[in-house]
């Protein structure tokens, strides 16, 4: 791993020296240039992110900020790294996502995958409530129902492991909403999504 480690420092540190009006770029827009990018940040990241501990992380994450600052990185950033090391860090990686320069990741998509991490190990309680009225700022003005809905699934585990059942029911009001209004043909599309949150409701309340 320690050579993934270096590959992935040394990619942070490089970024800063890709610019839109580049020749490298070939032609390309930044957005699309650096999409290339993404399977093999993400694949580095997966490999540093395998039993690392939180200093790893926290080196990661201050040389994101230093040299790079772009929601594709991040994203795999927060996909590679274990949830439980994001718990007490919550807050801070919130302020990244909402920093993060724009790329093809969106902004509700890394909130989504926050959440995922979350359902694993949940932030400090005095954090919980805060975190998820931030997050849904973004997440309630969501024009796409199939960035929404996913976000809202995700985030239905974590509310239902680690919220109270107000929570719970406040989001069930707001993805109501959302699917209410919805045209048929997209509805298709969020329909696995749907049969997901019906799934773990059906669940959690068998173990209730």
């Amino acid at each position: 791993r320690a050579y993934a480690v270096t590959m992935l420092y040394d990619y942070l540190f490089t970024f800063q020296q890709i610019q839109p009006e580049s020749k490298a770029l070939g032609g390309l827009d930044m957005v699309e240039y650096l999409h290339l990018h993404k399977p093999a940040v993400d694949w580095l990241a997966y490999r540093v992110g395998q039993d690392a501990g939180s200093d790893v992380l926290t080196n990661v994450l201050q040389r994101y900020v230093e040299f790079c600052g772009n929601s594709m990185v991040l994203g795999a950033i927060l996909t590679g790294f274990d949830g439980a090391l994001f718990c007490d860090k919550t807050v801070a990686v919130l302020a990244l996502i909402n920093q993060a320069k724009p790329s093809k990741r969106s902004l509700v998509s890394l909130l989504e995958t926050l959440g995922s991490k979350l359902v694993q190990a949940p932030p400090p309680e005095e954090h919980r409530l805060p975190l998820l009225n931030e997050v849904w700022k973004h997440v309630g003005k969501c024009e796409s129902l199939s960035e929404y809905v996913s976000c809202a699934s995700a985030w239905l585990d974590v509310l239902l492991q680690h919220y109270s059942d107000r929570e719970v029911l406040v989001l069930l009001r707001d993805l109501t909403h959302h699917v209410s209004t919805a045209e048929a043909a997209a509805l298709e599309t969020v329909a696995p999504k749907l049969e997901h949150c019906v799934s773990v409701l059906i669940q959690f309340s068998k173990t209730t």
